[in-house]
């Protein structure tokens, strides 16, 4: 369940993502034309602590951004940085299924 304080995060998160594939993206591979910079580096540090450890929906609302992060980490220096972000997601998804199922558990005991 998303609280009101999630909702207003992830709206401006959106807006943040239009405005990037508008101003920076436009039809380009990188955010400064054919070649990756700097630029590419600092805004995909930002980019994907999103990508690879919540559940944003980039493909579906932001395919442009999502082409953008994946052509970023096709490079083998970018890709080796973001080996052990990459699985985050899947282990924190453990945690908290696990969690849950603890829960569920504890409320069934309580029960009887």
């Amino acid at each position: 369940m998303k609280t009101l304080g999630t909702k207003r995060l992830e709206k401006e998160f959106e807006d943040v993502l239009k405005k990037f594939e508008e101003f920076y993206l436009q039809d380009k591979k990188f955010i400064n034309g054919d070649e990756m910079s700097v630029a590419d580096l600092s805004a995909l540090n930002e980019l994907t602590q999103n990508y690879f450890t919540n559940d944003f929906n980039f493909a579906g609302k932001f395919p442009k951004v999502k082409e953008y992060i994946e052509r970023c980490i096709e490079n083998p220096v970018v890709s080796e940085v973001h080996k052990e972000i990459k699985g985050f997601r899947a282990y924190i998804q453990g945690i908290m299924a696990a969690a849950a199922a603890k829960k569920k558990e504890e409320e069934g005991e309580a029960k009887n």
